[in-house]
């Protein structure tokens, strides 16, 4: 349906590109599915409703607005809003920033080094491939992240922590395979962390005051307790841990370092 060239009397000529980017496409209050352009960069604005929002291979920007919108970046570095409402966010290919805005949002990051921020309410948050970060702010609730990334030999993901996150408030504790981090009622918890694979470990986390841990800074903080059944635990690869079986027949497995493990 496009008209491919817009010609006016002193010789300019727009192509549909130049069209595409002087245009932010509106949706409606209704639910809305809109899908931006193919090789040109989009803007759409669901507005309000339950609207699907689909990018093109360029640079996109799409906010769903109000509503639990799904918003899907599609190739380029792509902007992703949910906006109000409970919405999911993916980004596909690229690098791209995702921010899941007030509601229990899903956000998902796919390939290449993203920037997810869940925002107000609890939300889950998945980074994929790539060297990601993951943004909490105070205030932000109770957010889960999974960052499974069997590239991590080569990909460094971080956590980074706003302001009034402070490290001397920080409750760090174990639960399963998890890591929890605590500041009242603001948590994250860090999915599989304790896995025998590294695969799940967020490499780095960052505070407002440029300090940075590693992993074995969380090893030396934390002494990881089993159950009162028969547990099977293993170490850090690389760092060195401590492990207490509890009750049980269990099965405790050091790593490369000086380890402390206690059966119970």
């Amino acid at each position: 349906y496009q008209v491919e060239k817009i010609s006016f009397a002193d010789g300019t000529v727009w192509g549909v590109g130049d069209i595409a980017s002087r245009v932010t496409r509106n949706g409606t209050e209704g639910a809305d599915y809109m899908v931006g352009f193919t090789n040109y960069a989009s803007r759409i604005n669901g507005l309000g409703g339950n609207d699907t929002l689909i990018g093109g291979n360029q640079d996109d920007v799409l906010d769903g607005g109000e509503g639990d919108d799904s918003l899907s970046g599609g190739y380029g570095n792509d902007t992703l809003m949910g906006g109000a409402g409970n919405d999911s966010l993916s980004g596909d290919s690229g690098n791209d920033t995702l921010v899941g805005g007030a509601g229990n949002d899903s956000l998902s990051g796919d390939y290449g080094d993203d920037t997810l921020t869940g925002g107000e309410g609890n939300d889950y948050l998945s980074g994929g491939f790539g060297s990601d970060t993951y943004v909490f702010n105070q205030g932000d609730g109770q957010d889960t992240i999974n960052d499974y990334d069997y590239w991590t030999w080569q990909d460094t993901d971080t956590l980074q922590l706003g302001a009034g996150l402070l490290m001397g408030d920080m409750q760090i504790s174990q639960e399963g395979e998890d890591l929890k981090l605590s500041w009242g009622t603001d948590t994250v918890t860090l999915q599989s962390y304790f896995n025998s694979s590294a695969y799940y470990q967020v490499e780095k986390i960052s505070f407002a005051d440029g300090t940075v841990w590693g992993v074995g800074d969380i090893a030396s903080r934390v002494t990881r307790n089993g159950t009162e059944g028969a547990d099977y635990m293993v170490g850090f690869t690389n760092y060195a841990s401590r492990i207490n079986g509890l009750g049980g027949n269990d099965t405790l497995i050091g790593g490369n370092q000086d380890d402390v493990l206690d059966g119970g």
